[in-house]
């Protein structure tokens, strides 16, 4: 080999290299929506941390703007469970998703180590407490780690936890079983201090502050507050509050200058100035009662306090120690997006709470909406409605549509939030003409399932199952959504939508149960603005029938992209249960590409066989596919595929959607954007063709300060371990652990929280193992 020729290699390598190490995802900043059930807020320095279902999201100016921040779960966990937050120092502790995990982050949420609790036993509620390197959890048991959660003991005998507190070497645990016990020997021991009472119900909350301590006690008949003043040893006050449940209990800061205490219950919030002997309701302007959560922070400008309150129906901030209160912003998890050219439509739609416990379960009957417009590729937002909408909906899809005639215009499709108690099976179409400030509903359909909608021209599309009469309708407007008609569309509730080229091609999947189980696919095409419809003729369009839903592949029809002479069908697994990357058998997914041959569509290849593939978006010749693991890209009419997810938070995608610059994924935990021109370049797909062999390739650069890239490729789809080791051969971090397509792959290692020295990095996917060294030098 010559060396110019060896010297060129070198150059595209680390052409390549530069170009993925810089290569970023950038999250959006969403201003605060209203309602929602929070059922965990915690503070750090100046953030605001609130626990949702949903995950977890950080506020840095008290609640105005949130942002999430979840661990990388498995691909299936769209909507984790929050089961505990904690903080200590720079370090927050969330209980979260399926499974005895505990997600640790030290460096600003950037990055998590999950943490798995030695335990099989879930009967009790996940809680957690920090102080110093010792993390304390109570799941099943008592369990103690002295090391940020590195490993992890049992200690003393306590079961079905309820509430744990400590400071310093002292923890005092509730318990259904003991009452309240105590340890001064961080858990290695424990004393019932407070014995469980023959009439004890539950109490689920307990707080330590110096010498003080409060705990709540529920019995039947009413809720007790206990008191102690020698940090748990005795308990020989008690006071009588109305309430039924008691959720959470914080102290007053020790530079606030004051005895309070306040307790979080059912029936607002309740204060005590004389450490617990007296409580007095403080709920002026707290208009939701279940109050979930408390939280106290100290504000950096004037040493204002402000205490939070996270209720069924939002967050609430008081700055006068619970005399007064008003509603501040909270997070919300589910933001469904629209766009036409360089303007962003996101609208969000909380539910107004009416549970009476600390239920994760939805249990709303009115739904509040936020519509936000950007004009910047999402780095502000401004709002053009707050409030609810008709008939109180729950926004669950949106179209956008602009002309310079008519201005903007947005349709939005959705569940009536005041039936959905009753039964569910109502959805209205609502339009606005004036950016979203003021909407009108322009049709009611008796629906069982939500509508899904798009926009071409002045045409917008609604597909709905009708139980009145039943058959699968699509209604379409040709004025902006003023008046609808609607057309028969047999076979298949419609899911997906491609418009383009003077076509626009539907498609969807029908299941039919019963003795015989099957699955009928169908797509359909217009060439008169969807006036009527014909059948396209494909390998898809058929009767699938299912003999064993254990090997049989289910998948239905979720999305379409047509360009020319080429048609992508996306799949998604019928069966959600299980993710595709985690089992041997592959229930369900993947991408196939027909080609129009006269007035048939042959079958050209499959891609993503396991996974499910949610939507496409597209910048000139470059396809982009939203999967259940990730956003690919394709610039060779779907033949190769590269995955561009890296630097996401989550690689659970929805939804894509292009602006006149940046693609957008639409993640469950949150909005990402990344340059189209950064994965559009010839640079960024220079590397297409599908390897023939395993390889490793040495990390660039190296040495490396604070982060380095490792490429390797992969002759066939394969299940891909990539860790990083010490000297010692302890590991430090796992880069990779999953299946993935064949191709050349890449991922960045983040050393920033390592010190300087050599590690090894070790590749495994199928029968290939290989091994190569690093350096890091700070």
């Amino acid at each position: 080999m010559s060396i110019k020729f060896t010297f060129t290699l070198l150059v595209l390598f680390e052409t390549i290299a530069l170009n993925s190490l810089s290569a970023q995802w950038v999250q959006a900043n969403f201003p605060g929506s209203r309602y929602g059930a929070v059922y965990y807020l915690c503070v750090r320095d100046t953030e605001l941390f609130a626990g949702i279902t949903g995950g977890i999201f950080r506020s840095k100016d008290n609640g105005a703007h949130w942002q999430n921040f979840n661990p990388i779960l498995p691909p299936r966990e769209t909507n984790p469970s929050i089961w505990s937050l904690a903080v200590n120092d720079q370090r927050l502790y969330a209980m979260l998703g399926n499974g005895p995990n505990i997600y640790i982050s030290s460096d600003g949420e950037i990055n998590w180590i999950k943490s798995v609790l030695p335990t099989t036993s879930y009967s009790s509620p996940f809680v957690t407490a920090a102080s110093g390197n010792t993390i304390v959890a109570g799941l099943g048991g008592s369990y103690r780690s002295t090391d940020n959660g590195t490993t992890w003991s049992r200690i003393g005998s306590l079961s079905y936890i309820l509430g744990i507190t400590r400071r310093d070497s002292t923890m005092l645990a509730e318990t259904n079983n003991n009452g309240i016990s105590r340890s001064t020997d961080n858990g290695a021991t424990w004393n019932t201090v407070y014995p469980l009472g023959s009439n004890l119900v539950l109490g689920n909350a307990i707080a330590l502050s110096g010498n003080r301590a409060i705990a709540g006690r529920s019995i039947i008949g009413g809720s007790y507050l206990l008191a102690s003043s020698d940090a748990g040893l005795t308990w020989p006050d008690s006071a009588l509050v109305n309430c039924n449940s008691i959720n959470a209990i914080v102290f007053s800061p020790p530079q606030s200058g004051n005895n309070y205490v306040f307790a979080a219950t059912d029936s607002g919030v309740f204060r005590s100035s004389d450490n617990g002997l007296h409580w007095t309701a403080a709920n002026n302007g707290l208009t939701p009662r279940l109050v979930f959560s408390l939280a106290v922070k100290v504000n950096s400008a004037g040493g204002t306090t402000m205490l939070f309150a996270g209720t069924g129906s939002g967050i609430f901030v008081s700055l006068d120690y619970g005399n007064t209160w008003s509603e501040t912003g909270s997070p919300s998890s589910q933001w469904t997006f629209g766009s036409t050219n360089s303007l962003l439509v996101a609208a969000s739609s909380n539910g107004l709470f009416k549970g009476s416990s600390r239920s994760l379960n939805n249990n709303y009957n009115s739904y509040y909406s936020t519509i936000l417009l950007s004009t910047d590729n999402g780095s502000n937002w401004t709002q053009s409605y707050s409030g609810f909408l008709n008939r109180k909906t729950k926004i669950n899809s949106l179209a956008v549509n602009r002309d310079n005639s008519n201005g903007l215009h947005l349709v939005a499709g959705g569940v009536w939030g005041d039936s959905v108690q009753a039964s569910g099976n109502f959805s209205n179409i609502l339009s606005s003409s004036d950016n979203g400030s003021t909407w009108s509903e322009t049709q009611v359909i008796q629906a069982m399932s939500g509508v899904v909608l798009c926009a071409t021209g002045s045409t917008f599309f609604i597909s709905s199952f009708s139980s009145l009469i039943p058959r699968y309708l699509i209604f379409l407007s040709s004025d902006r959504g003023n008046t609808w008609t609607a057309t028969d569309t047999p076979k298949a509730y419609i899911k997906a939508f491609s418009v383009g080229e003077n076509r626009i091609f539907i498609g969807g999947s029908l299941e039919h149960t019963g003795r015989v189980s099957s699955i009928t696919h169908s797509i359909q095409l217009s060439t008169d603005g969807g006036a009527s419809w014909a059948g396209v003729a494909s390998p898809l369009d058929s009767v699938k029938n299912i003999k064993n839903f254990s090997t049989d592949t289910l998948s239905l029809i979720r999305s379409l992209y047509s360009s020319g002479v080429h048609l992508f069908v996306g799949m998604e697994s019928d069966n959600f249960e299980k993710s595709p990357l985690d089992e041997p058998i592959a229930n369900g997914g993947g991408l196939y590409h027909l080609i129009q041959n006269g007035s048939n569509w042959i079958f050209a290849d499959s891609s993503f066989i396991g996974r499910s593939v949610f939507g496409f978006a597209a910048s000139g010749s470059t396809i982009f596919a939203a999967t259940d693991s990730g956003v690919f890209r394709s610039s060779t009419n779907g033949t190769t595929w590269s995955d561009i997810s890296s630097g996401m938070n989550h690689n659970y995608v929805p939804s894509l959607f292009t602006s006149a610059s940046y693609l957008f994924a639409s993640t469950s935990y949150g909005l990402w954007k990344r340059p189209l021109l950064e994965i559009t370049s010839v640079e960024s797909g220079a590397i297409v063709n599908v390897p023939t062999t395993y390889s490793l390739s040495q990390n660039f650069p190296n040495p490396f300060n604070p982060s380095t890239v490792i490429s390797y490729q992969l002759p066939r789809v394969s299940i891909v371990t990539l860790k990083v080791f010490d000297v010692l051969g302890q590991e430090v971090k796992t880069l990779k652990d999953g299946r993935e397509d064949a191709g050349v792959h890449s991922v960045t290692f983040d050393a920033r929280n390592l010190s300087s020295g050599v590690y090894f990095y070790r590749l495994h996917a199928g029968d290939f193992i290989e091994t190569k060294k690093l350096l890091l030098l700070k």
